[in-house]
């Protein structure tokens, strides 16, 4: 997996996400387990409700692998103010054909808030513009607007 960026608030938002979706994937499982528990048998092929259970923690189960590894794979960007290329946490203003500026901010890792002009790095115009110049960007945007 590549490496993840992310702000300082943008990951610690995420580790908390990852920890309550832990905890309600516990309490979940437990419920699931508890419920197929009734009947006359809790062995997987003469209970649905069980294979079920089994089937849905393993899915929780890779769902939390997954975000594990963004977390092993985080980096944490500290933005800066003056840059010498546009990077996650600058905003850029983009002209359109019709004369009407936008302002648009890179965002990290998960955060992306297009009413409020954040978009994310992965974004294409953002992975378009990052590492730019300021003057070089302009050009790369005419092909996005």
């Amino acid at each position: 997996m590549n490496n993840v960026y992310f702000s300082e608030t943008g990951y610690k938002s995420f580790v908390q996400a990852l920890e309550k979706y832990k905890r309600e994937s516990s309490s979940k499982t437990q419920e699931e387990f508890d419920g197929a528990q009734g009947g006359e048998s809790s062995v997987w092929h003469d209970n649905f409700e069980f294979e079920q259970a089994t089937i849905s923690m393993n899915i929780r189960a890779s769902e939390i692998e997954r975000l594990q590894e963004i977390i092993r794979n985080a980096i944490i960007v500290h933005i800066r103010e003056e840059v010498k290329k546009i990077t996650i946490g600058n905003t850029v203003e983009i002209e359109f054909d019709n004369g009407e500026t936008r302002e648009i901010t890179i965002g990290a890792y998960g955060e992306s808030s297009p009413e409020k002009n954040l978009i994310a790095y992965q974004a294409p115009i953002a992975k378009a513009i990052m590492g730019k110049k300021d003057l070089q960007y302009k050009k790369i945007l005419e092909q996005f607007i």
